[in-house]
């Protein structure tokens, strides 16, 4: 490493290389050898140290094995939680920066409060780090950061004197000289929450034996300082958090682990919200009743408590986003990106808050609609790291972004347009159950929304369109729930095939319930309306829905009767579908009675319509009852096959 404090000590007495040479009566390549790193004999550092009035210490003789990295003691102080979660992380960029040869780049990029300053911290303060670099130093930027200020500041830690560097009036000169001391030493340099490209550039004044580690919000602006060494710094897990919040709180040993669930789910797995929770708790909870502590974790689940929570800090400690003294809050942290944004992009985000949060995704398409916005509001948002990309065309919005957009004068109508937006999309895609899959948490809070705001043909058309998606997942009691309300709707909204629909729907939540004499109940007004509006199709549909639930119930002669009904109508309407279905129908309730061959015949005509209509779910449940059927009749050969076949 050079000897840059002794370059300095000559350069403040004016004097050139030849002209100290001359004083100590060595050769000119003595004195650049020395200057070069070379360590003086013992008799030439007396010599020197006498001549410029300065110790050993001072003019850099410090003999190999003694020899020390230069620490700027701007980075920050290391704390027992910066590694929580992040160990793997964390020594996986390690060992980039020990073991590759060539200058390491790497940009930590994220949300803010996610911990990209916590791992540059704790990376600063890695033995292994220590060793492999001659020197760290650390630059807190922020919006605005004061790159003159900064190299000013690292100037004076390699002994660059005031009065030496007093023609130093510009950026450029101040860092060619730093990169002249620095020349092919190994520096890691820190530079801490980057906005601007142009200033972390400027301080990117290293030789190629130098590393860097930059943290920033913004994806972008991480892509093009480091190329391939941009890392996405991602929230902790589900297990991580409840680690760190018992770590800091350790009260909550006694609370019960679907609590700190609650807690973590809503901190959306975020170092900062765990962090100024877990130390909230803590504090409410020692030495003070139980109650206390339980009283302080209901008021953290709401969004207003968890926002505004905040912690002092210290100066050196001090966020480079916030005014030094600020307190320490996901409030102020995430207003700093807001309030960089144009007027658009802001009520854009506060539209999209609409949308549950990460990990529920949303469209491109939807996003659009529903902010009322552009595609270049969304890539201001994605670019400012408020708005993140979820897969093509889809994007999320972390749960601690989504409570400050709500809480800042959500656009009332965005309201309105995502329920505008998913009627006519869930009826247009009722059978895509796995496009139904992705948007099923948008749908859910769009029929949450329609019922808060009293739009009950938008309700009902919504969850008529929807209830079979819920039926096949097995979401029983949730369409229940949806479907009663859109019962008492019905009456409102006066439209009878929306009428008709709903009572199907509740017949089969009955049905899937095991509640058949409900089911039959629901089924028989649907039916007596389908008949009344002559709807052939539907009709079909209720007495096969009866024929089942009343075999069901051992009505069997009953059953019969609806089945019967059910295949003459199929047959004259011509309807191949129902015509499976319904000689299925006859075909179990003949089982149920014994018999088995009238049964068989019945399942064989359903199972060559549906092979002819290439419906092969249906194909599979009739080889099942075949495969039944044979058993019946001790038939085991034909029973083994029709199970193969299904």
């Amino acid at each position: 490493m050079k000897n840059i404090l002794l370059r300095q000590a000559r350069i403040a007495r004016g004097w050139s290389q030849e002209d100290l040479a001359e004083h100590l009566k060595v050769h000119r390549t003595t004195v650049n050898r020395w200057e070069q790193g070379t360590l003086p004999e013992r008799f030439h550092q007396e010599q020197i140290s006498l001549l410029f009035e300065k110790n050993f210490v001072q003019l850099g003789f410090l003999p190999d094995g003694m020899s020390t990295p230069l620490l700027d003691p701007f980075i920050p102080s290391l704390s027992s939680l910066s590694l929580i979660g992040r160990t793997l992380f964390s020594e996986e960029i390690k060992q980039r920066l020990v073991q590759e040869r060539s200058g390491v780049q790497v940009a930590f990029h994220g949300l803010p409060g996610v911990g990209k300053t916590a791992i540059a911290i704790a990376l600063a303060h890695e033995k292994d780090v220590r060793a492999h670099f001659d020197g760290i130093l650390w630059a807190g930027m922020g919006p605005t950061a004061n790159v003159e200020g900064i190299l000013s500041r690292w100037s004076t830690l390699f002994g660059m004197s005031a009065n030496g560097l007093g023609t130093l009036n510009h950026r450029e000169i101040w860092a060619h000289t730093l990169r002249e001391y620095i020349g092919q030493s190994r520096f890691l340099i820190v530079l801490d929450d980057a906005w601007n490209l142009a200033d972390a550039f400027a301080l990117k004044l290293g030789g190629e034996n130098c590393a860097y580690v930059l943290t920033t919000r913004l994806p972008a602006l991480a892509a093009e300082f480091a190329q391939e060494g941009a890392t996405h710094v991602t929230e902790m897990g589900e297990a991580e958090s409840i680690d760190l919040l018992k770590f800091l709180a350790p009260e909550l040993a006694s609370t019960n682990t679907e609590t700190i669930r609650m807690l973590v789910h809503v901190a959306g797995g975020l170092p900062l919200a765990l962090t100024l929770a877990g130390r909230y708790l803590h504090a409410q909870a020692y030495q003070r009743p139980l109650r206390r502590l339980q009283s302080s974790i209901e008021r953290l689940l709401t969004a207003d408590e968890r926002l505004y929570l905040s912690q002092p800090t210290a100066f050196n400690e001090a966020h480079p986003s916030l005014p030094v003294g600020s307190p320490l809050s996901l409030q102020t942290l995430i207003a700093v990106s807001d309030e960089r944004l144009d007027p658009r992009a802001q009520t854009a985000l506060r539209s999209l808050a609409v949308f549950p949060s990460k990990p529920n995704t949303f469209s491109e398409e939807a996003a659009i609609v529903v902010a009322a916005c552009t595609l270049e509001a969304l890539d201001t948002l994605t670019d400012a790291g408020l708005l993140e990309s979820s897969g093509s065309g889809r994007y999320t919005l972390h749960q601690t972004i989504a409570d400050y957009a709500r809480a800042h004068q959500a656009d009332v109508f965005s309201v309105e347009r995502l329920v505008s937006f998913v009627v006519p999309f869930v009826e247009a895609h009722q059978l895509n159950y796995e496009m139904l899959e992705q948007e099923r948490d948008n749908i859910l809070t769009a029929l949450d929304l329609a019922y808060t705001l009293g739009k009950q043909e938008a309700f009902v058309r919504i969850i008529c369109s929807f209830a079979p998606f819920l039926l096949l997942r097995g979401l029983y009691e949730q369409a229940k729930i949806h479907l009663l309300r859109a019962y008492q709707m019905v009456k409102i909204v006066d439209t009878l095939p929306l009428t008709i629909a709903c009572f199907h729907h509740l017949g089969m939540v009955a049905q899937k319930q095991g509640e058949y004499t409900q089911a039959t109940e629901y089924y028989q007004e649907g039916l007596e309306l389908a008949r009344g509006a002559n709807e052939k199709e539907r009709i079909c549909e209720f007495l096969s829905d009866l024929g089942w639930v009343t075999e069901k119930r051992g009505l069997y002669e009953q059953a019969h009767v609806y089945a019967q009904d059910g295949l003459s109508l199929a047959n004259q309407i011509k309807n191949e579908t129902y015509r499976a279905r319904l000689l299925t129908v006859l075909g179990v309730i003949a089982d149920n009675r014994g018999e088995y061959i009238r049964a068989e015949a019945y399942y064989q005509e359903a199972l060559t319509i549906v092979r002819r209509i290439n419906n092969r779910e249906q194909e599979c449940m009739i080889l099942i009852d075949l495969g039944a059927n044979a058993s019946e009749q001790g038939m085991s050969k034909e029973a083994s096959y029709f199970q193969r076949e299904h």
